[in-house]
């Protein structure tokens, strides 16, 4: 496997933001719906969604070449926290012509693609409105969890700048990112993509992702890089039955609240979780913060929590 390789200079360093992404989400899960033994992680998001899924002919086959994802599908946009429409109608501008040049890069091909080599203009349009279609029928439910597990992710790495400098940033990034004499190399298709100049660079944790890194091949409108959040394997994972001391010190339902809280969780997703009323999740989850056994962080309109240090050696001396 070869690499894809970025010059980064001190400026482009100080410039680096993350976006938490609907859009990545929703692009990379359609290839973990292609590729169940490849990203088996996601298998019981993909067991529980499949039959509800829609065709997406189009979205699917623009996700479905072997070593190259059109780089339009994946925009970089000035906001950190964009929405889903925001994001749609930067893919919905695109560019006839670079839409054509980037479909025809995609190694397999399929009716939806000829159809859309055709039509680029009606394709965008087709395209965008099955990308919402499918959101709303495989990740709505599911986007609450995925946004708090990027943002757990940002706020550590936050802390890696903090103690390392920018730098630091790529030390524990994902193993097939390394920085090294002034660049950027990842472990995805080949090629040097030159210098940034003027335009923007963007980390985006994306739990569909996983296993892999993704790096932009271009960087027409800037560089962006899919990575996997830190817990990402603990996503889908229930909420486990709490030992007996834990339930004896804390009571069954606060003893589960707390072992929930092992990745940032909102309110609604505790009580979806443990099949309690959201009042009753957000009265146990009141009392573990007043207790210094959970953190709470609020993003625009959600708050998540997650357990604190005190709240992790509770449960991990408790079994």
């Amino acid at each position: 496997m070869g690499a894809v390789d970025l010059a980064v200079s001190a400026a482009d360093l100080a410039r680096i933001r993350f976006v938490v992404s609907p859009v990545a989400e929703l692009v990379w899960s359609t290839v973990a719906l292609r590729k169940p033994h490849r990203r088996w992680m996601h298998g019981s998001w993909r067991d529980r969604v499949a039959p509800r899924v829609p065709a997406c002919d189009l979205l699917r086959a623009m996700t479905s070449g072997r070593r190259y994802l059109p780089d339009f599908l994946l925009p970089v946009t000035p906001e950190a926290r964009p929405s889903l429409a925001s994001e749609l109608a930067v893919v919905a501008g695109t560019d006839p012509d670079r839409a054509l040049a980037e479909v025809r890069r995609i190694d397999v091909r399929s009716a939806p693609l000829d159809a859309f080599l055709r039509d680029p203009v009606g394709g965008l349009r087709r395209l965008v409105e099955q990308m919402h279609e499918y959101f709303e029928r495989a990740l709505a439910d599911d986007w609450a969890r995925l946004r708090a597990l990027a943002e757990a992710d940002v706020t550590y790495r936050a802390a890696r700048i903090a103690d390392h400098g920018a730098i630091g940033l790529f030390a524990d990034l994902h193993s097939e990112v390394r920085w090294y004499g002034g660049r950027v190399s990842t472990r995805v298709g080949t090629g040097n993509l030159g210098a940034l100049g003027e335009r923007p660079a963007v980390l985006i944790p994306t739990a569909f992702a996983w296993p892999n890194a993704s790096s932009s091949s271009e960087v027409t409108d800037g560089w962006r890089l899919c990575y996997p959040p830190r817990g990402v394997g603990t996503l889908w994972a229930a909420a486990t039955k709490p030992a007996p001391a834990l339930t004896a010190l804390l009571g069954a339902t606060r003893a589960g609240v707390l072992r929930a809280l092992g990745v940032p969780r909102s309110t609604g997703e505790v009580a979806v979780l443990l099949r309690i009323t959201a009042p009753t999740a957000s009265h146990h989850l009141s009392v573990l913060r007043a207790a210094g056994l959970a953190t709470s962080r609020r993003q625009g309109r959600h708050t998540t929590y997650v357990r604190t240090v005190l709240g992790d050696h509770l449960v991990e001396s408790c079994g």
